[in-house]
């Protein structure tokens, strides 16, 4: 291969690395944080129970105090 071959290649890969950067990004807005977990067992089953937290809606209610 050729120097200018090399640099075609080098180029090619730098741009690859540096344009997927963001794509399969997940916002912590959109995600649920599991915070409790609760097992019941009950007439011979169990019953799994979740506490989730929603970032969402905490940016949202929190305010500056002035």
């Amino acid at each position: 291969m050729s120097q200018k071959q090399i640099a075609i290649v080098i180029l090619m890969l730098t741009t690859t690395l540096l344009l997927s950067g963001c794509w399969d990004v997940t916002e912590p807005q959109r995600m649920y944080y599991v915070q409790g977990v609760g097992v019941d067992y009950k007439d011979n089953e169990y019953t799994a129970y979740l506490q989730i937290i929603n970032f969402a809606n905490v940016a949202k209610t929190e305010s500056a105090n002035p």
